[in-house]
């Protein structure tokens, strides 16, 4: 919409309207995907690398993924850090993770 007008400090003026319907313009986003619906994915991504999970607690909060917990070797957190970067749909990664080297202990002997 152009408005024509007069201002007393500009004189007068031809604008064009910002103002835009935002129901013509919107599209269908089907890349978005929920917190939980992150979480999911995250869980099963690490899951699938054989990630130790035990001891870590995964929450998304508007699309922020936090892991916290104990982790048996400093790998294991460059390894989650590269899965999660790799989700679409994060804006964030935040990991607060412990190296414990107990955890180190008994993943050993779960294997044998």
């Amino acid at each position: 919409m152009i408005k024509h007008g007069h201002s007393p400090t500009a004189g007068e003026y031809t604008a064009v309207s910002s103002f835009v319907d935002p129901m013509s313009n919107r599209k269908e986003r089907t890349d978005y995907k929920t917190d939980d619906e992150l979480t999911l994915e995250a869980v099963d991504l690490l899951m699938d690398a054989d990630v130790p999970l035990n001891g870590l607690r995964i929450l998304t909060n508007n699309s922020v993924i936090q892991v916290s917990g104990r982790i048996p070797r400093k790998e294991v957190k460059r390894q989650i850090e590269t899965l999660l970067d790799s989700i679409s749909g994060l804006t964030r990664v935040e990991l607060d993770l412990a190296v414990d080297e107990k955890l180190k202990i008994d993943e050993a002997v779960d294997k044998e």
